[in-house]
Protein backbone atom coordinates (compact mmCIF):
# COMPACT_ATOMS: atom_id res chain seq x y z
CA UNK A 1 0.00 0.00 0.00
CA UNK A 2 1.22 3.42 -0.80
CA UNK A 3 2.68 5.56 2.36
CA UNK A 4 0.58 8.68 1.06
CA UNK A 5 -2.64 6.91 1.70
CA UNK A 6 -2.22 6.74 5.03
CA UNK A 7 -2.79 10.43 5.39
CA UNK A 8 -6.02 10.67 7.32
CA UNK A 9 -8.79 12.03 4.99
CA UNK A 10 -11.85 14.15 6.21
CA UNK A 11 -14.35 12.31 4.40
CA UNK A 12 -12.92 8.63 6.52
CA UNK A 13 -13.58 6.16 3.75
CA UNK A 14 -11.43 3.66 3.68
CA UNK A 15 -9.09 3.64 0.37
CA UNK A 16 -8.91 0.14 -0.14
CA UNK A 17 -10.08 0.32 -3.91
CA UNK A 18 -6.98 2.84 -4.41
CA UNK A 19 -9.26 4.69 -6.77
CA UNK A 20 -8.80 8.23 -7.37
CA UNK A 21 -12.45 9.20 -7.11
CA UNK A 22 -13.54 12.37 -5.17
CA UNK A 23 -10.33 11.72 -3.04
CA UNK A 24 -11.33 9.35 -0.68
CA UNK A 25 -9.92 9.15 2.33
CA UNK A 26 -7.02 6.61 3.78
CA UNK A 27 -6.28 3.95 6.91
CA UNK A 28 -5.56 6.09 10.23
CA UNK A 29 -2.68 7.01 11.84
CA UNK A 30 -2.23 5.53 15.28
CA UNK A 31 -2.41 7.99 17.99
CA UNK A 32 0.03 9.64 20.03
CA UNK A 33 3.11 8.51 17.35
CA UNK A 34 3.15 12.89 16.62
CA UNK A 35 6.14 14.82 17.75
CA UNK A 36 4.67 18.62 16.76
CA UNK A 37 3.70 20.95 19.88
CA UNK A 38 0.60 23.54 18.58
CA UNK A 39 2.61 25.45 15.64
CA UNK A 40 2.01 27.83 12.48
CA UNK A 41 5.18 28.48 9.76
CA UNK A 42 5.89 30.79 7.72
CA UNK A 43 5.86 30.28 3.90
CA UNK A 44 7.41 27.28 2.53
CA UNK A 45 9.48 29.36 0.03
CA UNK A 46 10.62 31.54 2.46
CA UNK A 47 14.31 32.85 2.16
CA UNK A 48 13.98 32.77 6.36
CA UNK A 49 12.80 28.85 6.51
CA UNK A 50 15.58 27.91 3.83
CA UNK A 51 13.09 26.64 1.42
CA UNK A 52 12.98 27.63 -2.20
CA UNK A 53 9.93 29.84 -3.63
CA UNK A 54 7.89 26.65 -4.10
CA UNK A 55 8.26 23.27 -4.97
CA UNK A 56 8.11 23.78 -8.45
CA UNK A 57 8.95 26.85 -8.92
CA UNK A 58 12.07 26.57 -11.83
CA UNK A 59 9.41 24.44 -14.07
CA UNK A 60 5.52 26.23 -13.18
CA UNK A 61 6.43 28.88 -15.83
CA UNK A 62 7.08 26.72 -18.27
CA UNK A 63 3.77 24.51 -17.44
CA UNK A 64 1.45 27.17 -16.75
CA UNK A 65 -0.58 25.55 -19.95
CA UNK A 66 -0.18 22.65 -17.58
CA UNK A 67 -0.94 24.00 -14.07
CA UNK A 68 -3.51 26.71 -14.99
CA UNK A 69 -6.35 24.46 -16.19
CA UNK A 70 -5.74 21.59 -13.27
CA UNK A 71 -6.21 24.44 -10.61
CA UNK A 72 -8.97 25.86 -12.14
CA UNK A 73 -10.87 22.61 -12.19
CA UNK A 74 -9.57 21.82 -8.98
CA UNK A 75 -11.56 24.92 -7.82
CA UNK A 76 -14.66 24.11 -9.13
CA UNK A 77 -14.32 20.74 -7.27
CA UNK A 78 -13.96 18.47 -10.34
CA UNK A 79 -11.50 16.31 -9.90
CA UNK A 80 -12.87 13.63 -12.23
CA UNK A 81 -12.38 16.19 -14.77
CA UNK A 82 -8.67 16.37 -13.22
CA UNK A 83 -8.12 12.86 -14.01
CA UNK A 84 -9.53 12.60 -17.63
CA UNK A 85 -7.07 15.93 -18.22
CA UNK A 86 -3.74 14.26 -16.77
CA UNK A 87 -4.32 11.12 -18.39
CA UNK A 88 -4.35 12.08 -21.88
CA UNK A 89 -1.51 11.17 -23.68
CA UNK A 90 -0.03 14.86 -24.68
CA UNK A 91 -0.22 15.40 -20.76
CA UNK A 92 1.25 12.39 -19.05
CA UNK A 93 4.89 13.11 -19.78
CA UNK A 94 5.01 16.92 -18.39
CA UNK A 95 2.90 15.33 -15.12
CA UNK A 96 6.44 15.08 -13.75
CA UNK A 97 7.02 14.99 -9.85
CA UNK A 98 8.05 19.08 -9.79
CA UNK A 99 4.95 19.21 -11.08
CA UNK A 100 3.05 17.55 -8.66
CA UNK A 101 5.21 19.26 -5.56
CA UNK A 102 3.97 22.35 -7.07
CA UNK A 103 0.46 21.55 -7.58
CA UNK A 104 0.18 20.22 -3.56
CA UNK A 105 1.81 23.09 -2.59
CA UNK A 106 -0.90 25.33 -4.81
CA UNK A 107 -3.79 23.26 -3.56
CA UNK A 108 -2.78 24.06 0.12
CA UNK A 109 -1.76 27.75 0.10
CA UNK A 110 -4.18 29.26 -2.55
CA UNK A 111 -7.07 27.12 -2.74
CA UNK A 112 -7.29 26.44 1.16
CA UNK A 113 -7.83 22.78 -0.44
CA UNK A 114 -6.17 19.83 1.97
CA UNK A 115 -8.04 17.35 0.45
CA UNK A 116 -7.36 18.14 -3.57
CA UNK A 117 -3.31 18.67 -2.06
CA UNK A 118 -3.41 14.56 -0.80
CA UNK A 119 -5.19 13.71 -3.87
CA UNK A 120 -2.42 14.62 -6.02
CA UNK A 121 -0.05 13.25 -3.61
CA UNK A 122 -1.49 9.71 -3.76
CA UNK A 123 -2.26 10.30 -7.49
CA UNK A 124 1.53 11.24 -8.01
CA UNK A 125 2.74 7.96 -6.28
CA UNK A 126 0.25 5.44 -8.48
CA UNK A 127 1.93 6.88 -11.33
CA UNK A 128 4.97 5.39 -10.21
CA UNK A 129 6.50 8.61 -8.86
CA UNK A 130 7.51 8.08 -5.31
CA UNK A 131 7.29 10.37 -2.66
CA UNK A 132 10.34 11.78 -1.21
CA UNK A 133 11.31 14.41 1.42
CA UNK A 134 10.57 17.25 -1.11
CA UNK A 135 6.88 15.99 -0.77
CA UNK A 136 6.96 15.89 2.79
CA UNK A 137 8.30 19.48 3.10
CA UNK A 138 6.12 20.78 0.78
CA UNK A 139 2.92 19.12 2.74
CA UNK A 140 4.17 20.12 6.12
CA UNK A 141 4.81 23.37 5.04
CA UNK A 142 1.87 24.16 3.20
CA UNK A 143 -0.21 22.82 6.26
CA UNK A 144 1.01 25.08 8.71
CA UNK A 145 0.69 28.16 6.22
CA UNK A 146 -2.89 27.38 5.78
CA UNK A 147 -3.22 26.66 9.39
CA UNK A 148 -3.79 23.14 9.41
CA UNK A 149 -1.85 21.53 12.38
CA UNK A 150 -3.70 18.45 12.39
CA UNK A 151 -2.78 17.37 8.65
CA UNK A 152 0.76 18.88 9.51
CA UNK A 153 1.18 16.27 12.34
CA UNK A 154 0.10 13.50 9.89
CA UNK A 155 2.42 14.40 7.43
CA UNK A 156 5.03 14.48 9.41
CA UNK A 157 4.29 10.90 11.02
CA UNK A 158 3.93 9.49 7.67
CA UNK A 159 7.01 10.70 7.06
CA UNK A 160 8.21 9.16 9.79
CA UNK A 161 6.91 5.68 8.74
CA UNK A 162 8.02 5.29 5.56
CA UNK A 163 11.43 5.51 6.91
CA UNK A 164 12.44 9.21 5.06
CA UNK A 165 14.30 11.30 6.97
CA UNK A 166 13.72 14.96 7.26
CA UNK A 167 16.42 16.87 6.09
CA UNK A 168 17.47 20.86 6.86
CA UNK A 169 15.14 22.39 5.10
CA UNK A 170 12.14 20.12 7.23
CA UNK A 171 13.65 21.20 10.40
CA UNK A 172 14.04 24.92 9.24
CA UNK A 173 10.22 24.85 8.76
CA UNK A 174 9.35 23.36 11.70
CA UNK A 175 12.16 26.16 13.63
CA UNK A 176 10.74 29.09 11.87
CA UNK A 177 7.44 27.83 12.47
CA UNK A 178 7.37 28.00 16.08
CA UNK A 179 9.26 31.11 15.80
CA UNK A 180 6.39 32.51 14.06
CA UNK A 181 3.84 31.55 17.41
CA UNK A 182 6.25 32.82 19.45
CA UNK A 183 7.02 28.79 20.84
CA UNK A 184 10.57 29.72 21.93
CA UNK A 185 11.04 26.18 23.69
CA UNK A 186 9.37 24.67 20.47
CA UNK A 187 11.90 26.24 18.30
CA UNK A 188 15.07 25.39 20.25
CA UNK A 189 13.63 21.57 20.81
CA UNK A 190 13.67 21.33 16.68
CA UNK A 191 16.86 22.91 16.84
CA UNK A 192 18.61 20.50 19.25
CA UNK A 193 17.28 17.96 17.99
CA UNK A 194 18.64 18.29 14.46
CA UNK A 195 21.74 19.06 15.87
CA UNK A 196 21.23 15.25 17.17
CA UNK A 197 20.90 13.86 14.15
CA UNK A 198 24.11 15.38 12.53
CA UNK A 199 22.51 17.81 10.47
CA UNK A 200 24.27 21.43 10.86
CA UNK A 201 22.47 24.15 11.30
CA UNK A 202 22.56 27.38 8.64
CA UNK A 203 22.19 31.41 9.05
CA UNK A 204 18.25 30.13 8.27
CA UNK A 205 18.22 27.95 11.56
CA UNK A 206 20.41 30.04 14.07
CA UNK A 207 17.99 33.30 12.78
CA UNK A 208 14.60 31.47 13.55
CA UNK A 209 15.74 30.22 17.22
CA UNK A 210 17.20 33.62 17.87
CA UNK A 211 14.06 35.47 16.81
CA UNK A 212 11.58 33.05 18.41
CA UNK A 213 13.85 33.85 21.60
CA UNK A 214 14.02 37.31 20.56
CA UNK A 215 10.04 37.78 20.15
CA UNK A 216 9.19 36.95 24.23
CA UNK A 217 11.99 38.75 25.31
CA UNK A 218 14.32 36.49 26.36
CA UNK A 219 17.53 38.02 25.53
CA UNK A 220 20.16 35.71 27.67
CA UNK A 221 18.67 32.96 25.61
CA UNK A 222 19.11 34.74 22.11
CA UNK A 223 22.43 35.80 23.33
CA UNK A 224 23.29 32.03 23.87
CA UNK A 225 21.81 31.13 20.39
CA UNK A 226 23.90 33.94 19.53
CA UNK A 227 27.52 33.22 20.07
CA UNK A 228 26.78 28.93 18.99
CA UNK A 229 25.86 30.94 15.77
CA UNK A 230 29.36 32.79 16.29
CA UNK A 231 31.08 29.33 16.75
CA UNK A 232 29.44 27.69 14.21
CA UNK A 233 31.27 30.03 11.83
CA UNK A 234 27.79 30.77 10.34
CA UNK A 235 27.74 34.65 9.15
CA UNK A 236 25.09 37.02 10.88
CA UNK A 237 22.95 39.19 8.69
CA UNK A 238 20.89 42.06 9.28
CA UNK A 239 17.87 40.03 10.36
CA UNK A 240 20.11 38.32 13.32
CA UNK A 241 21.03 41.51 14.55
CA UNK A 242 18.01 43.29 14.65
CA UNK A 243 16.43 40.01 16.55
CA UNK A 244 19.18 40.91 18.80
CA UNK A 245 18.44 44.57 19.28
CA UNK A 246 14.65 43.77 19.14
CA UNK A 247 15.10 40.99 22.21
CA UNK A 248 17.30 44.21 23.81
CA UNK A 249 13.65 46.22 23.31
CA UNK A 250 11.29 43.46 24.71
CA UNK A 251 13.63 43.59 27.84
CA UNK A 252 13.58 47.38 28.11
CA UNK A 253 17.06 47.00 27.64
CA UNK A 254 18.42 50.59 26.20
CA UNK A 255 22.40 50.25 26.55
CA UNK A 256 22.40 46.71 25.65
CA UNK A 257 20.23 47.78 22.44
CA UNK A 258 23.06 50.01 22.07
CA UNK A 259 25.62 47.60 22.39
CA UNK A 260 24.11 45.06 19.76
CA UNK A 261 24.16 48.38 17.40
CA UNK A 262 27.70 48.93 17.78
CA UNK A 263 28.35 44.91 17.42
CA UNK A 264 26.60 45.36 14.06
CA UNK A 265 28.43 47.97 12.63
CA UNK A 266 31.63 46.07 13.57
CA UNK A 267 30.83 43.11 12.07
CA UNK A 268 30.20 45.43 8.65
CA UNK A 269 26.45 44.71 8.43
CA UNK A 270 24.48 48.01 7.42
CA UNK A 271 21.58 48.86 9.70
CA UNK A 272 18.11 49.11 7.84
CA UNK A 273 14.62 50.71 9.14
CA UNK A 274 13.81 47.51 11.10
CA UNK A 275 17.08 48.43 13.32
CA UNK A 276 16.20 51.34 14.07
CA UNK A 277 12.51 51.07 14.64
CA UNK A 278 13.97 48.31 17.32
CA UNK A 279 15.92 50.75 18.94
CA UNK A 280 13.31 53.35 19.08
CA UNK A 281 10.91 50.82 20.85
CA UNK A 282 13.34 49.90 23.26
CA UNK A 283 13.44 54.04 23.66
CA UNK A 284 9.35 53.36 24.10
CA UNK A 285 9.36 50.46 26.95
CA UNK A 286 11.40 52.88 29.40
CA UNK A 287 9.78 56.35 28.33
CA UNK A 288 12.81 57.83 27.06
CA UNK A 289 11.37 60.25 23.77
CA UNK A 290 14.12 61.97 23.48
CA UNK A 291 16.61 59.48 22.20
CA UNK A 292 13.74 58.00 20.14
CA UNK A 293 14.20 61.17 18.57
CA UNK A 294 17.87 60.64 18.07
CA UNK A 295 17.77 57.67 16.38
CA UNK A 296 14.72 58.89 13.91
CA UNK A 297 16.90 61.85 13.18
CA UNK A 298 20.07 59.56 12.40
CA UNK A 299 17.18 57.36 10.98
CA UNK A 300 15.91 60.03 7.95
CA UNK A 301 19.86 61.02 7.30
CA UNK A 302 20.15 57.73 6.37
CA UNK A 303 17.93 57.82 4.25
CA UNK A 304 15.35 55.45 5.43
CA UNK A 305 11.69 56.57 5.16
CA UNK A 306 9.84 56.23 8.54
CA UNK A 307 6.54 53.91 8.69
CA UNK A 308 3.45 53.91 10.81
CA UNK A 309 5.42 51.66 13.37
CA UNK A 310 8.26 54.16 13.96
CA UNK A 311 5.31 57.22 14.49
CA UNK A 312 3.84 54.45 16.99
CA UNK A 313 6.85 53.60 18.65
CA UNK A 314 8.27 57.10 19.33
CA UNK A 315 4.47 58.23 20.54
CA UNK A 316 4.49 55.09 23.01
CA UNK A 317 7.78 56.42 24.37
CA UNK A 318 6.12 59.97 24.73
CA UNK A 319 3.34 58.40 26.28
CA UNK A 320 5.47 56.46 29.02
CA UNK A 321 6.84 59.80 29.96
CA UNK A 322 3.96 61.76 30.24
CA UNK A 323 4.78 64.61 28.21
CA UNK A 324 1.38 64.92 25.65
CA UNK A 325 3.01 67.63 24.23
CA UNK A 326 5.62 65.96 22.37
CA UNK A 327 3.28 62.92 21.43
CA UNK A 328 0.89 65.26 19.96
CA UNK A 329 3.58 66.76 17.98
CA UNK A 330 4.43 63.55 16.42
CA UNK A 331 1.11 62.61 15.59
CA UNK A 332 0.95 65.64 13.55
CA UNK A 333 4.61 64.10 12.06
CA UNK A 334 2.73 60.79 11.44
CA UNK A 335 -0.12 62.36 9.88
CA UNK A 336 2.64 64.80 7.78
CA UNK A 337 3.93 62.14 6.18
CA UNK A 338 0.49 60.35 4.71
CA UNK A 339 -0.21 57.88 7.69
CA UNK A 340 -3.52 58.55 9.17
CA UNK A 341 -3.22 57.70 13.04
CA UNK A 342 -4.80 54.51 14.56
CA UNK A 343 -6.67 53.32 17.68
CA UNK A 344 -3.54 52.79 19.36
CA UNK A 345 -1.97 55.89 18.68
CA UNK A 346 -5.15 57.57 20.43
CA UNK A 347 -4.28 55.71 23.46
CA UNK A 348 -0.89 56.04 23.54
CA UNK A 349 -1.60 59.79 23.72
CA UNK A 350 -4.35 59.64 26.39
CA UNK A 351 -1.92 57.38 28.84
CA UNK A 352 0.40 60.34 28.46
CA UNK A 353 -2.77 62.46 29.29
CA UNK A 354 -3.52 59.99 32.43
CA UNK A 355 0.64 60.03 33.63
CA UNK A 356 0.32 63.66 33.89
CA UNK A 357 -3.67 63.62 34.91
CA UNK A 358 -4.66 66.19 32.15
CA UNK A 359 -8.64 66.04 31.77
CA UNK A 360 -8.85 68.63 29.35
CA UNK A 361 -6.17 66.89 27.10
CA UNK A 362 -7.80 63.64 27.82
CA UNK A 363 -11.51 64.87 26.58
CA UNK A 364 -9.64 66.80 23.63
CA UNK A 365 -8.24 63.44 22.29
CA UNK A 366 -11.02 61.51 23.29
CA UNK A 367 -12.90 63.88 20.72
CA UNK A 368 -10.54 64.01 18.29
CA UNK A 369 -10.42 59.64 18.76
CA UNK A 370 -14.21 59.85 17.86
CA UNK A 371 -14.37 62.06 15.25
CA UNK A 372 -11.43 59.98 13.63
CA UNK A 373 -14.11 57.32 12.84
CA UNK A 374 -12.42 54.98 15.98
CA UNK A 375 -14.20 53.30 18.43
CA UNK A 376 -13.08 53.18 21.75
CA UNK A 377 -11.50 50.16 23.22
CA UNK A 378 -10.98 48.87 27.15
CA UNK A 379 -7.50 50.73 27.12
CA UNK A 380 -9.11 54.06 25.74
CA UNK A 381 -11.28 53.87 29.38
CA UNK A 382 -8.77 52.65 31.66
CA UNK A 383 -6.34 55.96 30.20
CA UNK A 384 -10.04 58.38 30.59
CA UNK A 385 -10.54 56.54 34.36
CA UNK A 386 -6.87 56.82 35.47
CA UNK A 387 -6.72 60.65 33.87
CA UNK A 388 -9.39 61.83 36.07
CA UNK A 389 -8.34 59.69 38.99
CA UNK A 390 -4.70 61.41 38.83
CA UNK A 391 -6.64 64.96 39.03
CA UNK A 392 -8.60 63.81 41.86
CA UNK A 393 -11.93 63.53 39.96
CA UNK A 394 -13.64 60.49 41.66
CA UNK A 395 -16.80 60.78 40.33
CA UNK A 396 -15.74 61.53 36.61
CA UNK A 397 -13.30 58.54 36.79
CA UNK A 398 -16.44 56.28 38.24
CA UNK A 399 -18.52 57.62 35.12
CA UNK A 400 -15.95 56.33 32.59
CA UNK A 401 -16.09 53.24 34.32
CA UNK A 402 -19.36 52.57 33.99
CA UNK A 403 -18.87 53.71 30.35
CA UNK A 404 -16.72 51.04 29.96
CA UNK A 405 -19.28 48.49 30.69
CA UNK A 406 -22.38 50.05 28.82
CA UNK A 407 -19.58 50.33 25.42
CA UNK A 408 -19.17 46.59 26.26
CA UNK A 409 -15.75 46.62 26.25
CA UNK A 410 -14.68 43.90 28.60
CA UNK A 411 -12.53 44.96 31.29
CA UNK A 412 -8.99 44.16 31.27
CA UNK A 413 -6.08 43.36 34.29
CA UNK A 414 -5.57 47.38 33.93
CA UNK A 415 -8.86 48.02 34.86
CA UNK A 416 -8.62 45.91 38.13
CA UNK A 417 -5.04 47.07 38.80
CA UNK A 418 -7.14 50.93 38.76
CA UNK A 419 -10.12 49.47 40.72
CA UNK A 420 -8.16 47.39 43.21
CA UNK A 421 -4.52 48.28 43.51
CA UNK A 422 -2.31 50.77 41.21
CA UNK A 423 -2.22 51.10 37.37
CA UNK A 424 1.40 50.50 37.06
CA UNK A 425 1.81 52.82 34.23
CA UNK A 426 -0.43 55.82 35.40
CA UNK A 427 -0.06 55.45 39.23
CA UNK A 428 -3.59 55.62 39.65
CA UNK A 429 -5.32 54.17 42.01
CA UNK A 430 -9.74 54.56 43.08
CA UNK A 431 -8.86 53.51 46.46
CA UNK A 432 -5.79 56.09 47.17
CA UNK A 433 -8.10 58.36 45.71
CA UNK A 434 -11.06 57.76 48.06
CA UNK A 435 -8.05 58.16 50.99
CA UNK A 436 -7.45 61.33 49.55
CA UNK A 437 -10.95 62.98 50.20
CA UNK A 438 -11.44 61.46 53.62
CA UNK A 439 -8.15 63.43 54.89
CA UNK A 440 -9.14 66.40 53.04
CA UNK A 441 -12.72 66.48 54.38
CA UNK A 442 -14.46 65.83 51.08
CA UNK A 443 -18.03 64.28 50.17
CA UNK A 444 -17.06 61.03 49.18
CA UNK A 445 -19.47 59.20 46.49
CA UNK A 446 -19.10 55.72 48.17
CA UNK A 447 -22.27 54.47 47.23
CA UNK A 448 -21.16 55.02 43.22
CA UNK A 449 -18.01 53.42 43.98
CA UNK A 450 -20.12 50.08 45.57
CA UNK A 451 -22.12 49.93 42.60
CA UNK A 452 -19.38 50.28 40.43
CA UNK A 453 -17.49 47.94 42.39
CA UNK A 454 -20.60 45.39 41.87
CA UNK A 455 -20.80 46.04 38.43
CA UNK A 456 -17.31 44.78 38.01
CA UNK A 457 -17.91 41.95 40.46
CA UNK A 458 -14.49 43.35 41.46
CA UNK A 459 -14.04 42.97 45.60
CA UNK A 460 -13.33 45.78 47.68
CA UNK A 461 -10.32 46.34 49.03
CA UNK A 462 -9.85 46.20 52.78
CA UNK A 463 -9.02 49.75 53.48
CA UNK A 464 -11.91 50.74 51.66
CA UNK A 465 -13.96 49.02 53.71
CA UNK A 466 -12.34 50.48 56.98
CA UNK A 467 -13.35 53.79 55.41
CA UNK A 468 -16.67 52.97 55.05
CA UNK A 469 -16.70 51.49 58.32
CA UNK A 470 -15.12 55.24 59.74
CA UNK A 471 -17.87 57.36 57.56
CA UNK A 472 -20.62 55.15 59.55
CA UNK A 473 -19.09 55.94 62.94
CA UNK A 474 -18.60 59.32 62.54
CA UNK A 475 -22.03 59.72 60.91
CA UNK A 476 -23.52 58.33 64.21
CA UNK A 477 -21.42 60.28 66.25
CA UNK A 478 -22.68 63.81 64.73
CA UNK A 479 -25.90 62.35 64.90
CA UNK A 480 -25.62 62.10 68.55
CA UNK A 481 -24.23 65.76 68.68
CA UNK A 482 -21.02 64.08 69.66
CA UNK A 483 -17.61 65.28 68.19
CA UNK A 484 -16.71 62.55 65.52
CA UNK A 485 -13.31 61.06 66.01
CA UNK A 486 -11.63 57.83 64.66
CA UNK A 487 -10.85 55.05 66.71
CA UNK A 488 -8.28 55.29 69.19
CA UNK A 489 -4.58 55.30 67.79
CA UNK A 490 -6.05 55.49 63.96
CA UNK A 491 -5.57 59.25 63.15
CA UNK A 492 -6.69 60.13 59.86
CA UNK A 493 -3.53 61.29 58.29
CA UNK A 494 -2.25 57.97 59.73
CA UNK A 495 -4.69 56.08 58.22
CA UNK A 496 -4.01 57.80 54.86
CA UNK A 497 -0.22 56.52 55.11
CA UNK A 498 -1.12 52.95 56.21
CA UNK A 499 -3.88 52.65 53.58
CA UNK A 500 -1.20 54.47 50.75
Amino acid sequence: RSSLLLVPSKTAVCFENRTLDRWKGGMAIPEGSSQFASQKTTRPGNRRTGTRASPASDSSGKQDWLVAPVLDLVSKGNMDDVETFLSEESNKQHATKAFYHWIIHACQTKLKNPEAARWFATRMEKSGLKANVVTFNCMIGSCFKNGDLDLARSWWDVMMASGIKPNRITYNILISSCAKMRDAAGAEKWMLQMMEQGIKPCTVSFTAVISAFAKIGDLEAAEDWFRRMEESKEEADSVVYNSMINACAKAGDIDRADHWLERMLQAGVKPDDKTYNSLMHACGRNGHPQRAELWYAQMTSMGFRPDRITFSTIINSCAKAGSVEKAAYWIQEMANHGFAPNLMCYNCLLRACAVRGDVNAAKSWFSALLSNGHTPSTITYNCMASAFLRAGLVHQALDWLVRMLKEKCKPDAVTQAILQGDDPETGASLSAALCLLILKGLPVPLEDYVKVMELFQAPIPDKVTNIIKLQMEAASLEAQNMKARPPPGLLPENFLVISL
